[in-house]
């Protein structure tokens, strides 16, 4: 259940960091990367994480957690 509930999460970061760091890259010149990193990047993948906490791992382990269940 722990390994399930592991790759779960690994994959809901994976996909969700992902887009939020392409969608960030694109918007910001080489220039301001640094500034980007700091004032773009860090509030939008703490928002990503709420996002993705909410929409993607909640059901996610929700699902996860009644399989478990069913099979013991």
């Amino acid at each position: 259940m722990r390994a399930a509930l592991r790759e779960t999460m690994k994959t809901a970061l994976k996909e969700t960091m992902r887009a939020a760091l392409k969608e960030t890259i694109r918007a910001a010149p080489r220039e301001t990367m640094k500034t980007a990193l700091r004032e773009t990047m860090r509030p939008a993948l703490r928002e990503t994480m709420t996002t993705a906490l909410k929409e993607t791992m909640r059901p996610a382990l929700k699902e996860t957690m009644r399989a478990a269940l069913k099979e013991t």
